[in-house]
């Protein structure tokens, strides 16, 4: 295994009437990997027990519905890889929060684009920017909206969790019990994609909305945002099953959509902290210029009125600003 020419080795023992069973390797196995083993290995163990022993109905049944644990070896040093249930576990909470981004952005994105356009429609803008500056205004839309439905999502989250703790016991505890397979590298991994992803649509969102000269052009400023993030879910939704491909490698150092595919990546895969940490700096650094680029607009954007597609309308500002 180690030269290569083995994947790795399932060694079966009968003890008690019982199969045992452990899985060896070097590297560790992909996700798709452990459930096969886990598969066969469950069926060779009923099986193997139905041949030792001679069953009545109701010990047959108690023997089919057995499960057998598999003791996964790993022979490389320092190995640090994840057993199947923590990386099924970890797809779970990274599809919930992909959600929660998808929601945020689809809802407040969308938001804070219509309310900049009709403030400028209305020309209310042009009152604003005699008391104000503009990079002021930027940052008091961008604060308010974010605070906004940062404050929904807590309280979603919330009410889910006295949910769970209102109903069943062992509702609670087998979740409590779920949550602690998760490491605390991966709670702070998602917490810091999440809010770096919310920052950097609405921060997109402004641009957008400054560039429309009136509230009917803000669907049609908000198209790009909305095309980016439903690739990013629904590659999170194909990345789920194989997360291990190629396109899901790719987008998961994509700054758009990196926010739903590095945690998945990470939690369902033996992904290094490293890669992580990598793209999580690629998708502050692109927040960073993002944002002082649409300083920059802003400034000429909020009072520049003009007709042609948003690309257009882009293009007439950029020329203005440099």
């Amino acid at each position: 295994m180690k030269d290569g020419d083995y994947d790795g080795a399932l060694i079966l023992t009968g003890k008690d009437s019982k199969l045992n069973a452990q899985f060896i390797t070097y590297d560790s196995p992909s996700l798709a990997t452990q459930q096969a083993v886990e598969t066969h290995v469950d069926t060779a163990s009923k099986l193997y027990g139905i041949q030792q022993l001679n069953l009545s109905a109701a010990e047959a049944e108690t023997l089919l519905s057995a499960q057998t644990v598999i003791d996964e070896v790993s022979l490389k040093k320092d190995d640090s890889g994840k057993s199947s249930a923590s990386k099924m576990i970890g797809i779970g909470v990274s599809y919930v929060m992909g959600f929660l981004i998808y929601l945020f952005v689809i809802t407040y994105a969308s938001m804070i684009t219509t309310d900049i356009a009709s403030e400028k429609g209305s020309r209310v803008l042009e009152v604003l920017m005699a008391s104000i500056r503009p990079n002021q205004h930027l940052m008091g839309k961008i604060v308010s909206v974010f605070l906004l439905g940062f404050t929904q999502i807590v309280i979603l989250v919330v009410t889910a969790l006295v949910g769970l703790k209102l109903a069943k016991a062992d509702l609670w505890s087998t979740a409590a019990d779920m949550l602690k397979d998760l490491s605390g590298a991966y709670i702070w991994i998602v917490i810091g994609f999440f809010l770096l992803t919310m920052l950097l649509y609405l921060t997109l969102g402004a641009l957008m909305g400054s560039l429309v000269s009136k509230v009917e052009e803000a669907g049609q400023a908000t198209m790009p945002l909305m095309m980016l993030m439903m690739a990013g879910f629904f590659s999170l939704v194909y990345g789920m099953t194989n997360p291990d491909t190629i396109l899901v490698k790719i987008l998961s150092f994509v700054p758009f959509t990196s926010g739903m595919l590095m945690p998945l990546r990470y939690s369902s895969t033996d992904l290094s902290l490293s890669m992580a940490i990598i793209s999580l700096a690629i998708l502050f650094i692109t927040l960073v210029v993002v944002f002082m680029a649409t300083v920059a607009l802003y400034r000429r954007s909020v009072l520049t009125y003009s007709t042609g597609s948003i690309w257009t309308k882009f293009k007439n500002v950029w020329k203005f600003t440099t």
